[in-house]
């Protein structure tokens, strides 16, 4: 499909911002001992610039001269160059002129031979104002024992309006009936407050004052664990939004349970004494409940529902992390399917505050090319609110449940908190459908040609991709811009009324009024 073309990076001696965020060296060959010490500072937090910031760096050497090279999301160089050492620091400045995610790749030379060399990665994303979102069905993910002050300015920049977590009830009832509050917890709900973010906070998990620190079983516990909520409630009253539990199917989250009927039952007592005391306190505040995993059964689903647990629920959640992005569709449908038998055929809003693609698994740009495709397909059939896990990734360690962040971990050698390619997809993704209502797809070919008609006031957006690639022809009379999955805007008049588009697996977005037949394939 089309691609914008490469412009220029700028390497010059500048004044730098003195506040460095660091990058782990991981490697041996990388400390001052061995001579050959090399290290990518960075001047903003993961390397994650707004359009108007300077794109800067500090390279930390004891060569005498360096040589940079980097790459945009689809391998193409972008630009290359060298910069003489002085007192072991060059101050790098670089200017794609484009939005998008880079490799950038940095070498050390002494005497004229190569003596090590190092790779981060930076993103560059359009500015985007959260204070004028009041609404967004953008989640982002974050974890308590992650370092909220880097993390929260980065989400901001994601353009994601809500962030996932929780503030455990262990670490709020230390005594029965008493309530301590952390000043790193009142810093996470101010910080998303200055940032223009909201808190869908997530109520769990064990406490050990209650039923053995197992799941909380008991009428005693249950209402415990009602009350810790409606105390966390009184003390931040931004929070407008609150799951009950988390994952109560698998064993991770119903300790001490064994049966289906076992853990049904416990998720359905905790949910109506949770919703009955909060609901009458905090009658604005939106309670969610179920919150299964993809592994939950309809036996079990259907347990809960029996109880009657829609009287006691405002939303529901539910998580998946089908390899296909298009199947998000059956599993949409499934939930909807069952909570339909129980409800005259009707439906409450659904939340998909779970999905994401571990880089374990699936690479890093097929977790930036899957991620938008499986929200866009998610939107479309129903779901209201899309969490993405996890903002940053859990540990270092290539595995599974570590890898699933946008963004990498305070010690990966390739940065902190430097992004994958999938950061800056769903930050494209929030700015072009934020405050976007769904009309219609217009799938010509299911499986072959995707396209998705949303509107945002008089705008049209259509969000198009071919899996196997197609060309097609977009039906209009006035000018279109195709926005690509970096970001990188084009603009194009057509003729005799016809533009045309190359799609591939990266979903594009089409802005601009297309007339009927809007678009067709190229035979």
């Amino acid at each position: 499909m089309m691609r914008l073309f490469p412009l220029v990076l700028v390497c010059c001696w500048s004044t730098v911002p003195a506040a460095l965020y660091g990058q782990a060296d991981t490697t041996a060959e990388n400390n001052e001992n061995s001579g050959r010490m090399l290290s990518i500072g960075q001047t903003v937090a993961g390397n994650i610039f707004y359009e108007n910031e300077k794109k800067a760096f500090v390279i930390n050497t004891d060569g005498d001269s360096i040589e940079w090279v980097y790459y945009d999301y689809w391998n193409n160089k972008i630009a290359a160059g060298g910069s003489p050492v002085g007192d072991k620091t060059v101050d790098l400045t670089v200017n794609p002129g484009r939005s998008g995610w880079f490799r950038l790749i940095i070498s050390t030379k002494k005497a004229g031979r190569t003596i090590a060399s190092k790779e981060t990665s930076f993103a560059i994303v359009s500015d985007f104002d959260l204070s004028t979102v009041n609404e967004s069905p953008f989640i982002g993910q974050t974890h308590a024992w992650q370092s909220v002050d880097t993390l929260i300015p980065i989400a901001k920049k994601m353009g994601v309006k809500y962030i996932r977590d929780v503030i455990r009830w262990e670490a709020v009832e230390n005594a029965k009936q008493v309530y301590m509050f952390k000043a790193k917890q009142d810093r996470f709900i101010s910080l998303l407050a200055q940032n223009n973010l909201k808190p869908y906070l997530v109520l769990a998990l064990y406490n050990a004052l209650y039923d053995k620190g197992e799941a909380p079983v008991s009428n005693e516990a249950a209402l415990a664990f009602a009350n810790y909520g409606g105390q966390i409630l009184s003390r931040y009253p931004s929070i407008d939004q609150v799951e009950i539990w988390n994952e109560p199917d698998i064993g991770t989250f119903s300790k001490g349970l064994t049966t289906d009927e076992e853990k049904a039952g416990f998720y359905f007592n905790l949910l109506k004494t949770s919703y009955e005391l909060i609901h009458a306190l905090f009658p604005k505040v939106k309670i969610t409940g179920f919150v299964v995993s993809d592994r939950a059964s309809d036996a079990f689903l259907n347990s809960i529902y029996k109880k009657g647990a829609l009287k006691y629920m405002n939303e529901y959640a539910f998580h998946s992390y089908t390899p296909v992005p298009e199947d998000i569709a059956k599993d949409i449908a499934r939930h909807k399917s069952i909570m339909k038998s129980w409800n005259d055929n009707m439906t409450i809003p659904l939340n998909l505050s779970e999905t994401g693609f571990t880089t374990f698994r699936f690479t890093e740009t097929e977790q930036a090319n899957y991620l938008p495709r499986r929200i866009v397909n998610a939107l479309t059939n129903g779901v209201s609110k899309i969490g993405v896990y996890n903002l940053q990734n859990k540990s270092t360690k290539h595995e599974s449940e570590g890898s699933f962040g946008l963004i990498r971990h305070p010690n990966d050698s390739k940065g902190a908190y430097v992004p994958k390619p999938a950061f800056v997809s769903y930050a494209v993704l929030t700015r072009q459908l934020t405050g976007a209502k769904f009309e219609r797809d217009e799938h010509l070919s299911p499986g072959m040609i995707y396209s998705f008609k949303f509107k945002k006031g008089d705008e049209e957006i259509r969000c198009m991709y071919s899996p196997s690639s197609a060309r097609v022809k977009l039906h209009t009379s006035a000018s279109i811009t195709i926005t690509d999955l970096m970001g990188n805007k084009q603009t194009y008049m057509p003729v005799n009324g016809i533009v045309y588009l190359n799609l591939d697996k990266d979903l594009v977005y089409v802005n601009g009024v297309l007339e009927a037949p809007y678009w067709e394939p190229c035979m």
